[in-house]
């Protein structure tokens, strides 16, 4: 019996620094957000089979490229950074998937402690 396993590329946690907030006076340093990749290939990379870098996603490549991309940008809110992300990571991706990206930043609030999370997926038609 031939299976046709999913593969699923997770990259969690992966830490940001962006200029994100409401007001200006958030936006002139830096805050760390932490964001969740989730790639769902439709196809099982050759990679799989090959073994070669050449054949799949270097993660290394696609976390260096997201860094360079929001280096000089400026959000006001998590909705449109998270869409951002997720723009430049479609964009980024060769073979055809589904992409789910969460986006978790922690505002000084009292009482608020496991940050607040924003998130955008494909959804399958």
């Amino acid at each position: 019996m031939t299976t046709n396993p999913r593969a699923t590329l997770c990259i969690q946690n992966l830490e940001l620094d962006v200029r994100l907030g409401w007001k200006a006076t958030e936006r002139k340093t830096t805050q760390k957000v932490n964001v969740d990749i989730i790639i769902q290939f439709l196809k099982t990379p050759h990679a799989c089979h090959s073994d070669e870098i050449n054949d799949t996603i270097c993660y290394a490549t696609l976390i260096q490229y997201l860094q360079a991309y929001l280096l000089d940008l400026e959000f006001l809110l998590v909705e449109r950074l998270t869409q951002t992300i997720y723009e430049a990571v479609k964009t980024y991706l060769a073979s055809p998937s589904h992409l789910t990206i969460k986006l978790t930043k922690w505002p000084n609030i009292p009482g608020l402690r496991d940050g607040v999370s924003f998130e955008l997926r494909d959804v399958s038609a």
